[in-house]
């Protein structure tokens, strides 16, 4: 059985880290061209993605 640490700081978190890969990803696919010319769409899209990392 694997035994869990506890976490010191927010960022040891894995889930943490995970939700922060997961904003870089979505901020890469919006600056594409379909999103980049879609600016309320490509807002409204980061803004959630920010809110995931909250």
């Amino acid at each position: 059985m694997q035994r869990v640490r506890a976490a010191r700081r927010f960022e040891d978190l894995v889930f943490w880290r995970q939700a922060r890969e997961l904003t870089k990803l979505v901020y890469t696919l919006t600056q594409n061209n379909g999103f980049a010319k879609d600016y309320g769409m490509k807002d409204q899209i980061q803004q959630r993605e920010k809110e995931i990392v909250l």
